[in-house]
């Protein structure tokens, strides 16, 4: 029984560590999709201007 009950102890500690380990892959899969993200409202933003730019050269200037 105390056999059964060691190896159960065991078992309990390689999966804990296992779920810490998941746990911070996670952290690091989220903070780069909050980068990404972030990343991606700055671009949208930046071709958004681009195209407002391209507009008021267009309107100013005739067509290219």
């Amino acid at each position: 029984m105390e056999k059964k009950c060691g190896e159960l102890r065991h078992e309990n500690e390689r999966m804990k560590n296992t779920l810490a380990r998941f746990e911070e892959h996670e952290a690091q899969l989220q903070k780069r999709i909050d980068e990404k993200m972030h990343e991606n409202t700055q671009l949208s933003s930046m071709l958004e201007q681009v195209c407002i730019d391209l507009a008021i050269k267009k309107n100013v200037f005739g067509k290219y």
